[in-house]
């Protein structure tokens, strides 16, 4: 089974060096991401992810390398589809790379699925992780210094 996961990995990968290390540090970060949302706070989580601005386009087109990573990491392992796992994960390798991204995370309440969330990461109004359904949901600030989470 493992040689079959390594081999499922290395089709899914880029041959570049670069590309296989990203692939493997976004795994780990999926397993980090999973056990921390399982046994830490979300407020403890927040904190430590602190918001970095989105600057120029470089260091945009590197975070959005990186998501794709997770994205396809994400794929492989089989606890890791959650958006809240995926985003935090991004979160995670963005922080530790120095690189843009912020976690968004939205409500939706429909008649028929009843209250629902969404996570994703944002940057410069565009979703690196989380996309397809981030368009339902309705964003909540996680900055309690935010003025916009007054209302």
């Amino acid at each position: 089974m493992l040689k079959s996961l390594r081999r499922r990995n290395r089709e899914g990968m880029s041959q570049t060096l670069n590309e296989r290390q990203l692939y493997r540090a976004a795994m780990a970060a999926l397993a980090r991401a999973r056990v921390t949302l399982l046994f830490m706070s979300f407020e403890r989580i927040r904190k430590s992810l602190e918001r970095v601005r989105c600057e120029d386009v470089g260091p945009f087109a590197e975070a959005e390398r990186v998501c794709r990573a997770v994205e396809m990491a994400s794929q492989k392992l089989p606890f890791t589809g959650n958006c809240l796992v995926k985003a935090t994960a991004g979160m995670l390798l963005l922080r530790r790379m120095r690189l843009p991204g912020e976690l968004r995370i939205g409500v939706a309440r429909e008649d028929r699925r009843g209250f629902e969330a969404h996570a994703w990461i944002e940057c410069e109004g565009r979703a690196l992780i989380g996309a397809e359904e981030r368009e339902r949901f309705t964003p909540l600030s996680l900055n309690a210094q935010d003025p916009a989470s007054l209302g």
